[in-house]
């Protein structure tokens, strides 16, 4: 088991009461998104969660983003997105991150 479910959909229910969410991308987001979609984002590109989702216990918690003026959404995995240390539940959204990525480490 990556996720502890229970916990992850509570969390999940969290964050849609706190929308939007403000993050910044991470170094593989930019790339793979600057590589493939044509979509130009800095490190310190300000990114707004709009919608938040869980896709199970493979997909993990996934945030639909806006990436530019147009308002254009994409679906990105929650451990691709850096959150703002200022926003309400940026520690528990950490703590998730933490443990997701330290499970999947141990799947491979």
């Amino acid at each position: 088991m990556i996720d502890n479910i229970k916990a992850a959909e509570e969390l999940v229910e969290k964050m849609k009461e706190n929308l939007p969410i403000f993050a910044y991308p991470t170094k593989s987001l930019r790339i793979s998104l600057n590589n493939s979609n044509n979509i130009n984002l800095k490190s310190k590109s300000l990114l707004r969660i709009k919608d938040v989702l869980y896709m199970g216990n493979e997909g993990g918690i996934c945030c639909a983003i806006a990436v530019n003026k147009e308002g254009e959404l994409l679906i990105v995995s929650l451990t691709h997105l850096n959150i703002d240390a200022k926003q309400p539940l940026a520690k528990e959204i950490k703590s998730y991150q933490f443990k997701r990525r330290k499970a999947l480490s141990n799947t491979a």
